[in-house]
């Protein structure tokens, strides 16, 4: 500790539902060890109870001359604090300067490990207590975060100084923790196509949003995107992480609520089979003849996103294509060469029409073969009868 100690100022961006444990009051000395290297720490008498710090004991360190960087207090902790519990440690200052306080946590038993550290400023000098809150830098390799622990508080007030005699006072050191949510609940998988949405329940306790994953097959998840806090669904579409969303392929979809200290908070949905959702054949086939031309009308179906297709047939031939409608088309008119052929008097047809998207390609209806006869006329009118000898002569 006789070099200056280089601060990576990478502090925590996840605030979770924040609850506090006191890790150290300074009332019960059982509880705790403190002390000082280079400058005298102890514990004396709150020389201020009145203001929002009422304990009767608190610590005090008095910084020694010519030290700088080389010199701090220790509170040893009788019990670990975990760091996957860690956010932040709010604690109360009696500040003789408004300069700089280094904090840091350690384990008296492990040498090398990785050791979050803070800067934190009073906002004056002031013999009124202060409330701080030291935001530590992050453990980044997952396996040590997952296990570390620390046992010791060690601090330096006043960095820089190197007059010394400076009287600091401290107390009511509280560890911030995070309440993680668990794994999100309620998940459903609504289909569509080429297509799917993954919905769960909302969990206030997820303040840092939601992960979500795709995996294909028994492949392994892929990481997509992280969700705002709130967020209840996402859609699966086109291609995400690498893998391409389209009807028949096999999924498992993933969601992760955080923060997630532990890495526990995982839910999916299960593997499932993705079809498309697919209309039926159209109904209620009407044909509507004219002198040369006839319209096909069919009922409308909401789920042939895709249109129709329509084709024509002659005689005994085969169906020809015309022609794609779009969506919410529900009729069409044969006039005129389509498909090829000429749509005439006499003539016999089939029209046919197709509601898509068809992957199975079974959504074909027609109107069975019918000759399209003429417009005919009416019976004859002004009929009249002429006799004569043995015969007569009818008139219209």
């Amino acid at each position: 500790m006789n070099k200056k100690l280089q601060l990576v100022m990478l502090l925590f961006a996840t605030v979770g539902i924040l609850a506090q444990t006191t890790v150290v009051d300074f009332e019960d000395s059982s509880t705790f060890t403190i002390g000082g290297w280079e400058g005298v720490a102890e514990v004396v008498t709150n020389p201020n109870s009145a203001g929002i710090n009422t304990s009767a004991n608190v610590a005090k360190y008095t910084t020694p001359a010519n030290k700088a960087w080389a010199n701090g207090v220790s509170v040893i902790l009788n019990s670990s604090i975990s760091y996957t519990d860690i956010r932040s440690l709010d604690f109360s200052v009696i500040a003789p300067s408004a300069s700089q306080i280094y904090v840091k946590l350690e384990n008296e038993a492990i040498t090398g490990e990785t050791q979050p550290e803070a800067y934190v400023t009073p906002t004056t000098a002031s013999n009124d207590w202060q409330l701080l809150t030291a935001n530590f830098s992050e453990i980044t390799d997952a396996t040590e975060a997952a296990s570390a622990t620390f046992d010791k508080i060690f601090i330096i007030f006043n960095p820089n100084d190197t007059t010394g005699g400076e009287e600091w006072h401290f107390d009511e050191m509280k560890l911030n923790t995070v309440t993680d949510p668990l794994a999100p609940t309620g998940l459903m998988i609504s289909e569509a196509t080429d297509e799917f949405t993954l919905s769960w329940n909302d969990d206030p306790l997820a303040t840092d949003g939601f992960n979500v994953f795709i995996s294909e097959g028994t492949g392994s998840a892929q990481y997509i995107t992280t969700l705002a806090a709130g967020s209840t669904s996402y859609t699966y579409t086109g291609t995400v992480a690498g893998v391409t969303i389209a009807g028949s392929n096999t999924y498992t979809a993933t969601v992760q609520a955080l923060p997630d200290a532990d890495n526990n908070a995982y839910a999916n949905s299960g593997s499932f089979v993705l079809n498309e959702v697919e209309p039926s054949a159209p109904t209620g086939l009407m044909i509507s003849e004219a002198t040369n031309e006839f319209t096909l009308t069919w009922d409308n179906d909401p789920q042939a996103t895709g249109g129709f297709n329509v084709f024509i047939s002659e005689g005994t031939g085969s169906a020809q294509y015309i022609t794609t409608l779009a969506a919410g088309s529900t009729s069409y008119t044969y006039t005129g060469t389509v498909g090829g052929i000429t749509i005439t008097d006499g003539g016999t047809y089939t029209a046919t029409v197709q509601a898509l998207p068809d992957a199975d390609n079974n959504a074909y209806a027609n109107s069975g073969s019918f000759v399209l006869n003429e417009v005919e006329p009416s019976a004859p009118t002004g009929l009249m009868i002429s006799e004569a000898t043995n015969e007569f002569t009818l008139t219209w």
